[in-house]
């Protein structure tokens, strides 16, 4: 039914044009589809009516850590600014810092994340990347 809520997003954004929510879902609903750059429309749209909204950024992150570590990287660290007990924006960290082979970041990043929530602990870090983006 992501038709049905995709419309029903867009009824708000009619009334309300920078509607965070409706705006954030909306990206959800084009990352569930596979269409990234719609997804970072709206995440883009969603950050610009709220910069501080976690949920826009995080998955803007996860959406960049394929072609832009760097930048994917400096969301998290937004993020965890923003929310310090943000688990799930440490371990990213975490991914993040071991792709591009800083295993002490991403070590420490990775503890972090699982003294906020152990569950957290059953993800391994990834190896390190050959490319400078992976």
């Amino acid at each position: 039914m992501l038709g049905q809520a995709a419309t029903t997003f867009k009824d708000v954004l009619l009334l309300d044009p920078a509607n965070v929510y409706a705006l954030y879902n909306l990206g959800v609903i084009e990352q569930m589809k596979n269409d990234t750059t719609g997804a970072l429309s709206y995440y883009n749209r969603a950050l610009d009516a709220d910069n501080t909204y976690t949920p826009a950024m995080y998955n803007k992150a996860v959406i960049l850590e394929a072609t832009d570590l760097d930048a994917a990287l400096a969301l998290y660290k937004e993020i965890v600014a923003i929310n310090p007990n943000a688990s799930t924006a440490y371990l990213r960290m975490a991914f993040v810092y071991a792709k591009q082979g800083q295993g002490t970041k991403a070590d420490q990043a990775r503890a972090k994340a699982i003294a906020l929530d152990a569950n957290l602990s059953r993800y391994p870090l990834p190896a390190k990347c050959s490319q400078p983006n992976c």
